[in-house]
């Protein structure tokens, strides 16, 4: 059996030394001989081994890439940048960590080459959030390691708890019937379901993208059934007569319905545009969906949607 107190003595000592932390992962899994706490001994061995599971990659290891694409006879040069989880062993992280700049070359689906710049404090974040981790763990096993299988998972992130009560809530909310007045029968609350519990999963993975097309999507099916129920018609948008999206939010503001006309022409203004996103050439030709405009209407999606909830 391995001396605990003398491992835990060591990675206490030594959490905030780069150069010991392959050390400290180690002595990790020796403590987990004893324990056997699934959470911790997969951590370890990813964060050692790599990951190969996206959803089980922490969210510290979300890195900002700057990408070239290269010209060819086709295109122009091309700049951008994007982000994406950094899967490979602790140890290339910290040689990457070493150096200013990292680059890697890659070609995509075309075969035109992409060249991949990571600047070094995007690695020196990574070793950042190993080191809370660790820290965390230590916490914890000092104080009970009967709880840490049970209150405490290294893949779980504070936004990942976050995603997982609000996805509870909902669903919770769906079995009281707050949106019963909208759903006919048990598919439709399946459907329903399935289409909110998949926004959450995007903006837990800020993909902005697809939560405001999922955002229009659901908005529109409630409107609809609300003007439906109630015996509101679609009102003429730009003077085209029609029972489109746009028809009727253009009901919504003529009714102010929920007393809500100015954030319902927001979501004629922005969000319902956003919708057409689903196409690609729509996105090519048009601003990016970044998390500036998500933030601008996140809020006003929150407050017309609680609004059917209590309507």
């Amino acid at each position: 059996m391995s001396n605990i107190p003398d491992l835990i003595k060591f990675i206490k000592n030594s959490v905030n030394r780069k150069n010991q932390l392959i050390k400290n992962l180690q002595k990790i899994i020796e403590i987990e001989e004893n324990y056997e706490h699934d959470n911790a001994i997969n951590w370890a061995n990813w964060e050692l081994n790599g990951y190969v599971d996206k959803e089980s990659i922490p969210h510290y290891r979300k890195i900002n890439i700057f990408v070239q694409k290269h010209s060819s006879s086709f295109i122009a040069e091309r700049k951008y940048e994007k982000s994406e989880y950094f899967s490979k062993p602790i140890k290339e992280v910290i040689e990457n960590s070493k150096k200013d700049l990292s680059t890697y070359n890659t070609t995509n689906i075309w075969g035109t080459p992409l060249t991949h710049y990571i600047q070094k404090s995007e690695f020196l974040e990574i070793i950042e959030g190993v080191k809370r981790k660790i820290k965390e763990y230590i916490s914890k096993i000092l104080k009970d390691p009967d709880d840490i299988e049970a209150d405490f998972s290294f893949i779980v992130e504070e936004s990942y708890r976050e995603y997982q009560s609000k996805l509870k809530q909902e669903k919770f909310d769906l079995l009281l019937g707050k949106l019963d007045l909208y759903l006919k029968d048990e598919k439709e609350k399946d459907i329903f379901s399935k289409n909110l519990s998949t926004l959450l999963k995007f903006e837990y993975d800020r993909n902005y993208k697809f939560c405001m097309i999922l955002m229009g999507a659901i908005l529109e099916f409630l409107l609809v059934r609300y003007c439906r129920n109630n015996d509101i018609p679609s009102e003429p948008y730009k003077n085209r007569k029609g029972d489109t999206f746009a028809n009727y939010i253009e009901a919504a503001i003529k009714n102010d319905i929920f007393g809500e006309k100015m954030r319902w022409v927001i979501v004629q203004s922005h969000l319902r545009n956003f919708r057409n996103f689903i196409h690609i050439l729509k996105e090519i030709r048009s601003t990016e969906i970044d998390e500036n405009w998500y933030d601008t209407i996140k809020p006003v999606f929150e407050v017309l949607y609680n609004k059917f909830k209590n309507s």
